[in-house]
């Protein structure tokens, strides 16, 4: 976990000083993430479902936390945005594991210093900004919130990280990334390429600037975490809750999406 989180730092840090080629990092980042996952050895399920084999969760695995990582990577522009999605992303976890933070599982409550570690930037960051994550920042923060989960192992009691739990750490910041990417790709944009289109930046344009924005989406996301928790507190199953929160996140996020557009607040 520790040697990933360095291992990114120094990647993002080279990147922030000469530019790599996007297919060099992606080919980097791959790599980086696969030998990470074979030392975890990560055992998850998918809606419940186990079973799975390990090279296949493993090779999916890395994909995915790619994906992710880079997805992160996208919103250091506005590090209290980032920051503030995973603090809740924090808070999140322990509802999805109530476990995670107690014995035996103690020694894993020492990366919430690490965490906390990030609040610099909310202080520092405040406008007019002394302090920017820059990629050195964003890889490293992106990799440890993914990877944190696949720590947690419990295979006598038959509980597993499922891998749709991911949305629930930080649902709109999910949307939000994969919707402006398949936007991109079907206007046949560069993938890569850094952009101004995603949501939250265009509410900070608006009068409601950037504290608007950041108090916009992490309403939406603890609204997601507390009717998480409710649904579980009723009994509904795993399957019920993922197509119940996927789904109002869907319809909140296009609540917003068209009242910027239309109402042209700027």
């Amino acid at each position: 976990m520790l040697v990933g989180i360095l291992v990114f730092s120094v990647l993002g840090f080279v990147d922030d000083l000469y530019h790599l080629t996007p297919k060099l990092r992606l080919i980097l980042e791959l790599g980086i993430v696969f030998f990470c996952l074979w030392g975890i050895q990560p055992n998850i399920s998918f809606l419940g479902f186990g079973s799975i084999p390990s090279f296949v969760q493993i090779l999916f695995l890395t994909i995915f936390l790619v994906f992710g990582i880079n997805l992160v990577n996208f919103m250091d522009g506005m590090d209290w945005y980032l920051i503030t999605t995973f603090t809740i992303c924090f808070v999140s976890l322990s509802f999805i594991l109530p476990d995670f933070y107690t014995k035996p599982n103690l020694g894993y409550s020492l990366y919430a210093l690490l965490f906390v570690s990030m609040f610099g930037f909310i202080f520092y960051n405040f406008p007019k900004a002394k302090l920017f994550m820059g990629d050195s920042g964003s890889l490293a923060l992106g990799f440890f919130g993914l990877v944190l989960p696949l720590l947690y192992q419990n295979k006598s009691n038959g509980i597993y990280w499922d891998v749709t739990d991911y949305f629930y750490l930080f649902p709109f910041f999910w949307i939000d990334g994969v919707t402006i990417l398949i936007k991109r790709f079907f206007q046949k944009k560069h993938l890569f390429q850094a952009h101004r289109e995603h949501l939250y930046q265009k509410l900070t344009e608006t009068k409601l600037g950037k504290i608007g924005s950041l108090v916009v989406f992490s309403l939406l996301n603890v609204m997601v975490v507390c009717f998480h928790f409710l649904l579980k507190e009723f009994g509904f199953g795993k399957i019920a809750i993922f197509l119940i929160l996927f789904a109002v996140s869907l319809l909140c996020y296009g609540i917003v999406w068209l009242s910027v557009t239309r109402k042209n607040l700027a």
